[in-house]
């Protein structure tokens, strides 16, 4: 084998070492990942033909760069018509495994998933459940953080619903269902005081809708416009 052979032989071996590399590379890093205005990054999961976060929103601001307001006390929570975010017991522990809940009057600013996404409208939460079947709640749900029996639970779907619970939409305004159930807000009112929601929860496989107030606090996952 003479200099020129070696060389190219050495070339040869050497782009397909890198190609190898390469592609590691792309593999590890999954899949895209979306930041909010807050700097909290998310990751995607391709449903059918919709794109969706695989996490519950945690961003306490709008993508305009507009404060959410922070609140606590009950007594405030249950009279609002105005944008405000709470955490579940309005502790900030819980923000990094379940995200942050929110009243219904955030999701109406339109401002709220990061640049490129968006609150899902009915007909899009609709299409998620006819995409994965009767048993839409089960492939959604994560099988871990859920309170036992997780009925159905697969996450086949990659979407990863965890039980974050809720902020009734009564005048207590506690916290109830963490473990238990999955509420996320839809982009649809349906009157002056009530918007739609859709919900999982940990004793049966089905994706649900129900009418709340507006002042509920509830999880927001976004779509790809």
């Amino acid at each position: 084998m003479n200099y020129k052979t070696v060389s190219q032989t050495f070339a040869a071996l050497f782009t397909a070492v890198l190609m190898v590399l390469t592609s590691s590379c792309k593999k590890d890093n999954g899949p895209d990942k979306i930041t909010d205005g807050d700097g909290n990054e998310y990751t995607t999961v391709t449903v059918g033909t919709q794109v969706w976060l695989t996490s519950n929103i945690k961003s306490l601001t709008l993508n305009d760069g507009t404060d959410i307001s922070n609140v606590s006390l009950s007594t405030e929570w249950k009279g609002l018509t105005t944008p405000a975010y709470c955490y579940y017991d309005n502790s900030s522990a819980n923000k990094d495994t379940y995200g942050v809940l929110y009243n219904w009057y955030v999701v109406s600013t339109g401002k709220l998933c990061p640049d490129g996404y968006h609150v899902p409208t009915s007909d899009e939460w609709n299409t998620l459940s006819t995409a994965l079947g009767v048993n839409a709640g089960g492939a959604m749900k994560a099988t871990t953080l859920w309170n036992a029996p997780n009925t159905g639970a697969t996450n086949s779907s990659g979407f990863t619903a965890i039980p974050a619970g809720c902020r009734m939409d009564n005048d207590a305004a506690l916290f109830y269902y963490k473990g238990e159930q999955a509420v996320f807000w839809c982009a649809m009112q349906t009157g002056v005081g009530n918007a739609d929601a859709y919900y999982v929860e940990y004793n049966n496989s089905t994706l649900q809708s129900y009418e709340y107030s507006k002042t509920l606090g509830a999880s927001v996952r976004c779509i790809k416009d």
